[in-house]
């Protein structure tokens, strides 16, 4: 069946793609990619919802929108597309960055959805660790430009047996991506270094949390992800056994399955959930 997609995007404001009827589901794509990365996912989650993939801004369809402050300022973007779209309450995932903006999107807007889903994404904020490897990588993109830095990052965000059977992929995304602005890339990292702990947020959820990890994921990898599975008061747990930090490459399958039915109990079961 052939796929339809319409385009929303206005002068100022978040652009983003739409497919499917039913219940809207948002997709928001992570760093440094736009929302191409979830169109295979969308295509088989359309089947029975209506499926919301905003990019983020100054990405893909939203290049002319400036880059917010703040991560607030992302979610604050993220929610103009629901309203435009008469979209909530909606169930939102998030992949990584798209997982933050998610979170802060859950915390400005408690009313907006009815299920989170963070996909190699985490509420904590940065560690030490990981702040000193943002100001290393904001370094190397200073001296070095977009396309050596993405040369190097974006093979990581991959298991090395998928890397090694589809250097295809991972070309054509370096390909796609690696002509970025720099000051884009600088601006996203300084964004995710300040962004606040949301776990708060977890803790207060009254809908259901998916938690879906890779088990080689270098970036959130598990032992980082357990502490916050027994936050939320209704969690479901995705655990990708050959998925580093891109499932729905790696196991695209598997995590198409989940959120399809993740989405759906959100929806069958809203007036349960929310007591």
């Amino acid at each position: 069946m052939t796929q339809i997609w319409e385009t929303g995007s206005l002068e100022g404001q978040c652009g983003y793609r739409v497919t499917g009827a039913g219940p809207a589901v948002l997709l928001v794509h992570g760093f440094p990619f736009d929302g191409s990365i979830w169109m295979h996912t969308a295509g088989t989650l359309s089947s029975g919802f209506r499926v919301i993939i905003p990019d983020l801004a100054a990405w893909g369809l939203s290049k002319r929108l400036p880059l917010p402050a703040t991560l607030d300022g992302l979610a604050d973007q993220v929610y103009q597309v629901l309203v435009r779209e008469q979209a909530g309450p909606a169930v939102l995932f998030g992949h990584s960055l798209g997982g933050y903006v998610v979170l802060s999107l859950a915390a400005r807007y408690p009313d907006a959805f009815l299920g989170i889903g963070l996909v190699h994404s985490t509420a904590e904020a940065d560690s030490p660790g990981k702040r000193d490897g943002r100001v290393r990588a904001m370094e190397m993109i200073r001296s070095q430009g977009s396309l050596p830095y993405l040369e190097q990052m974006i093979p990581s965000l991959f298991s090395a047996t998928f890397a090694l059977r589809h250097p295809d992929i991972l070309e054509k995304l370096i390909r796609q991506f690696g002509g970025i602005d720099p000051k884009l890339l600088l601006g996203y990292q300084q964004i995710m270094l300040e962004r606040p702990d949301r776990c708060q947020v977890l803790k207060q959820a009254r809908v259901p949390v998916l938690f879906a990890a890779g088990k080689l994921d270098p970036v959130v990898p598990p032992d980082a992800i357990l502490p916050q599975m027994g936050l939320p008061r209704v969690a479901s747990i995705l655990w990708m056994e050959e998925a580093a930090h891109m499932g729905m490459y790696e196991s695209p399958d598997e995590l198409e399955q989940s959120l399809n039915g993740f989405a759906g109990f959100c929806f069958n079961h809203r007036f349960e959930v929310n007591l």
